[in-house]
């Protein structure tokens, strides 16, 4: 019913820093080739913040001048505000100090704006929320009252950060999209970086809106690639991490995270250990999603020993609860319970609304696992309450899942189906198809732009090399003959990158676990002319999560495997079996006229047959139910739209499972075939052409009694 291993782990990112390291160095520059001039201006620009970092201390004691001194303890505020944030309070407090006399000239009540600004994010770090709401609309009353549109920026990127913390996602995209509205204004790229990638992971890791979450994150990773500032450019690469993982592109959420985290140990103490633990947090999340609890284990407890280091109540809760499901996949009950016990203590003084969401979620799962459904239920049905509350889609949607599995462990089916209804209702919003489309569109103008600067730098680099040849050559004739070669050896790759885009084109319509189709294949088919099927299967495993829960993630992604191989021999010739996600697969059925219900049964039965040997010798068998969809197919009428087929295969997955599993219904025209209706169509609208005869309903024989076997 459940897909995963029902909580998964938050994903973490601090709030994005405002500081802009210095430079880097361009000795010599001219003379090295641009890849290694790229490579040596990045180290030299992170070792001159870690400089600048571990020198602020000197500078402060030799500046006399107080506005000097105030605006050196300014920045320190900033540097500090998310990894020592009870010495940024103290350095923003002194600078506040040393800028309250004297006249308030336009660049002290700039620093005054930015050092109560920072302040308030320091406080938002320390959990102090009243006392961050109070520097933050200090701040922004003060810029407001100069005309000051970037102070009234960062004061409105503070508040962002502590609704995000209370738990209002919303309101704190609302605060950061008006920051970033006036930071476009004044054309100031590193503050609206830095907004955008802030923005962008509130609307992936709360709201579930992924489109525009890729969006800004690709944004602000042009302008951080740009500028070339490596810590906050490593905070964007987090973040889509954040992205592609929710996504399930765990590959390449890997490889932005193993990025962002060289960058940030290479950052060391100065700005870089928070982000660090979050980093890894992120990749703790991705190894047990990908079934690996061992490796899970090892991110979050080296996390959870920098979130220790840096004290914050909110941050360490975080790390024990995800040392706690990484436990509890390990099979280490207690152990978990214990960890997240020490989460829920220290969260409960933080009045973060997401964090206790996610720690009832925790509980739930531990309850669980100790065989305590009841109390299961109860934390999940508390989860799901203040999710609701928060207005965060994504919580919902987990909290729902939590509460199917609680209903289901103890013994309520019809209870759990109806929350698993929710949950799926969620998923399929989140990731639908017109949002999907939208994806792959802003991958490919990303990609498309990342293209043409690596044409004009190739440009470039082609230019200097002519040059250089021309001065060095000593004969036309020799010259003629590098041209030669650079122009085959130019043929060569264009071909082999030629061979490679079609082969990555093929994959790119493949799901790389089982080898089937995947949904970006079902949309591209169903652009062309004729490319509509006759039916649509959905075929989901039975009681999935238990074999996840008895027997490892690994083996679950066995199963699957061996299920896309047994569903394709078991379909006809021209039928394709997609993988729609989880546990699900789909199959288009092409030909017209075939008895569906009876393809329907093929491959029951073919799954139902099915032993497969796991590693250590090991026999499973598993079951699936089916729900199809009969497309109605008039001459002259309108066709219906894919999405409208998938979703009425899935209202009747949903009465398979009602049925008891192990069993199908299907769907099909009736005497006055349903219109094509302009949305998918609802539960009520089913069952309403149900009524009036516009679709009939068909099943299998005797589906509770096979449940059993």
């Amino acid at each position: 019913m459940t897909r995963g291993c029902g909580v998964s782990s938050s994903r973490c990112a601090p709030p994005p820093s405002h500081v802009a390291p210095m430079p880097p160095s361009r000795t010599s520059a001219a003379r090295r080739p641009p890849a290694c001039r790229a490579a040596a201006a990045f180290l030299a620009t992170v070792l001159a913040t870690v400089l600048a970092a571990s020198t602020l201390p000197a500078a402060l004691r030799a500046q006399d001048d107080p506005l000097a001194r105030a605006r050196a303890l300014a920045r320190e505020a900033a540097l500090y505000q998310t990894d020592r944030p009870a010495r940024a309070v103290a350095a923003g407090a002194e600078a506040l100090r040393l800028l309250g006399g004297g006249p308030d000239d336009p660049p002290r009540a700039a620093l005054r704006v930015a050092a109560q600004a920072d302040v308030a994010m320091a406080y938002v770090w320390l959990g102090r929320y009243d006392s961050a709401a109070t520097a933050a609309q200090s701040a922004r009353a003060l810029a407001a009252r100069r005309g000051d549109r970037l102070g009234v920026a960062h004061a409105l990127g503070s508040l962002g950060a502590l609704a995000q913390r209370q738990g209002d996602p919303e309101r704190a995209a609302r605060h950061l999209e008006e920051a970033l509205t006036l930071q476009r204004a004044a054309r100031a790229d590193s503050a609206a970086a830095s907004t955008l990638n802030f923005v962008g992971f509130i609307y992936a890791t709360d709201l579930a809106d992924y489109d525009r979450a890729l969006s800004y994150q690709l944004e602000s990773l042009r302008i951080r690639e740009r500028l070339g500032h490596p810590g906050p450019l490593a905070t964007t690469l987090n973040s889509l991490g954040v992205v592609y993982g929710r996504l399930r592109e765990y590959d390449r959420a890997h490889a932005y995270y193993a990025r962002a985290l060289a960058t940030h140990r290479a950052l060391g103490d100065s700005g870089g250990t928070t982000r660090a633990a979050a980093t890894l947090s992120n990749m703790g999340d991705l190894r047990l999603e990908q079934g690996d609890p061992a490796g899970a284990l090892a991110h979050h407890r080296e996390s959870l020993r920098l979130r220790e280091a840096v004290g914050d109540r909110w941050s360490r809760s975080l790390g024990h609860r995800n040392v706690g499901l990484a436990l509890l996949a390990l099979g280490r009950r207690d152990a978990a319970q214990t960890a997240v016990a020490a989460a829920l203590r220290l969260g409960e003084g933080t009045a973060n609304r997401g964090l206790a969401v996610r720690n009832q979620l925790a509980l739930a799962a531990v309850e669980r696992a100790h065989g305590r459904p009841r109390a299961a239920e109860r934390a999940a049905a508390a989860a799901r309450a203040l999710a609701a509350a928060m207005g965060s889609r994504e919580l919902t949607r987990r909290a729902w899942e939590a509460l199917a599995d609680a209903q289901e462990a103890g013994g309520r089916p019809a209870e759990a189906l109806a929350s698993y209804r929710h949950f799926k209702a969620i998923s399929d919003s989140v990731l639908n198809a017109d949002m999907g489309r939208r994806v792959a569109a802003l991958e490919e103008r990303s990609a498309g732009e990342r293209r043409e600067r690596q044409v004009e730098q190739l440009r470039h680099a082609h230019a200097l090399s002519a040059l250089q040849a021309r001065e060095r050559a000593a004969q036309r004739n020799a010259l003629g003959a590098v041209a030669l070669a650079l122009a085959l050896a130019g043929a060569a790759a264009y071909r082999r990158r030629s061979r490679e885009a079609r082969r990555a084109e093929a994959l790119s319509l493949t799901d790389p676990l089982t080898g089937a189709r995947n949904r970006r294949y079902v949309r591209e088919r169903a652009a062309h002319a004729g490319g509509a099927p006759a039916a649509y299967l959905l075929v989901d495993v039975d009681h999935f999560k238990q074999v996840n829960d008895t027997h490892g993630h690994g083996a679950g992604d066995r199963v699957l495997a061996e299920l896309a191989g047994v569903l394709q021999r078991a379909c006809g010739p021209d039928d394709t079996v997609v993988r729609w996600g989880g546990e699900e697969f789909l199959v288009l059925c092409a030909a017209a006229g075939r008895d569906v219900g009876a393809a329907a049964e093929r491959l029951r039965a073919a799954v139902a047959a099915h032993t497969m040997t796991l590693d250590g010798g090991a026999s499973l068998r598993v079951r699936c139910s089916i729900g199809y969809a009969l497309v109605p197919r008039a001459a002259g009428a309108a066709r219906w739209g894919w999405e409208a087929g998938v979703a009425l295969a899935d209202h009747a997955l949903y009465a398979a499972k009602q049925r008891g599993r192990d069993a199908w219904v299907g769907y099909a025209p009736g005497t006055r075939p349903p219109a094509p209706p302009a949305h998918p169509p609802t539960p009520d609208t089913v069952a309403a052409w149900l009524a009036g005869g516009a679709l009939v309903r068909r099943e299998s024989a005797a589906a509770p009694a096979r449940s059993a076997a």
